[in-house]
């Protein structure tokens, strides 16, 4: 995992989608594997405090129950989903235990992952897209369409970026474009080693 981090660290995140397939596997493998032997891994503990703290239902200051939240419940962008998708499937877990309302996340990384999950069964609805999450303009094109994107403020309760930010130049990028989506009441939740 180190020779990878020093080959891409002090690349420009946009270089991180040319990352052939098989040492993008590679390092997913590795990363797997010292996970593995974490006490606790941050996407879940993420996952457990969005539920909890700002979805509880018995909170009245919710997104869900606020006059300002749309009818289709909550709307979270998740940057960096990686292969696993580690933060999309804890959220799925945890509102399987609580009442929460509709939940839709659409997972964003430079890399494709694949969503499997029986969401007939879940109140969580993830969408999968391929982008670059520090690049403002990228995003809201996908995620913002319409000719005024450019002049208004997103539509996202939360955007949550777990382990996303590799690279040198991610941090603020990705906050830039996390700020863009974000409706002014909304919040970014990140968890990152240093």
């Amino acid at each position: 995992m180190r020779a990878f981090h020093r080959a891409y660290a002090n690349k420009p995140h946009s270089d991180w989608a040319r990352i052939p397939p098989r040492e993008w596997d590679l390092y997913h493998d590795l990363y797997s594997d010292r996970r593995s032997k974490w006490d606790s891994v941050p996407a879940a503990v993420l996952a457990h405090k969005l539920i909890t703290g700002f979805l509880n239902e018995a909170s009245p200051a919710t997104p869900v129950q606020s006059a300002g939240a749309s009818n289709d419940g909550v709307k979270i962008a998740s940057f960096g989903c990686g292969r696993d998708m580690l933060f999309e499937h804890a959220l799925v877990d945890e509102a399987k235990l609580r009442a929460v309302g509709h939940i839709t996340v659409d997972a964003i990384d430079v890399h494709t992952a694949v969503w499997t999950t029986d969401e007939a069964k879940s109140t969580v609805n993830v969408r999968v897209h391929r982008a670059n999450f520090c690049s403002t303009a990228a995003l809201k094109k996908l995620l913002l369409p319409g000719e005024d994107s450019a002049q208004r403020w997103g539509d996202y309760d939360f955007v949550v970026i777990c382990l996303a930010l590799m690279s040198q130049d991610s941090f603020l990028h990705a906050v830039m474009s996390a700020v863009h989506l974000l409706k002014p009441t909304g919040k970014i939740l990140v968890a990152e080693v240093c």
